[in-house]
């Protein structure tokens, strides 16, 4: 635009992606101010570029956010089955801590059970003892008798 101001967008364009245009070659012939159109030249030249590397940047960033995307949607399923494994896990400490303690319960009650027997089995012993010695003590005095 600096060099020809009657340039089209299509001139425009074509010495933007070819660095031998002739637009810039004639105006460099042409013009009193060769040296800044020879600055003018490589700077739209050093700009588009600039500009064409950033716009292949930009694909790639593109490309790798759809590699990122894709990789997620794979580890959906995986994330998807720990997330059960970790509620099943769940559910079973609850019931096992449920079992723990009724088993807790049931071993308490087992033992005063236990302590049950044993004093009704001394006190059978007891009896038994008595009646014994009762029965003794009666024949004695009838045998004596």
């Amino acid at each position: 635009m600096i060099v020809n101001p009657d340039v089209t967008e299509q001139e425009l364009s074509t010495a933007l992606s070819d660095p031998n245009t002739q637009i810039f070659q004639q105006a460099l012939l042409t013009s009193t101010r060769a040296s800044q159109a020879r600055s003018t030249l490589s700077e739209v030249q050093s700009r588009h570029n600039d500009i064409v590397a950033i716009e292949r940047k930009i694909q790639e960033l593109s490309q790798m956010f759809t590699e990122l995307g894709v990789m997620v949607e794979l580890q959906e399923l995986p994330i998807d089955n720990i997330d059960r494994q970790a509620e099943n896990v769940k559910t079973t400490t609850a019931e096992g801590l449920e079992q723990v303690s009724r088993a807790t319960k049931l071993a308490r009650a087992v033992r005063r059970k236990k302590w049950w027997c044993l004093f009704i089995i001394l006190l059978i012993i007891a009896i038994i003892v008595i009646v014994v010695v009762v029965t003794q003590v009666v024949n004695k005095k009838t045998t004596s008798s």
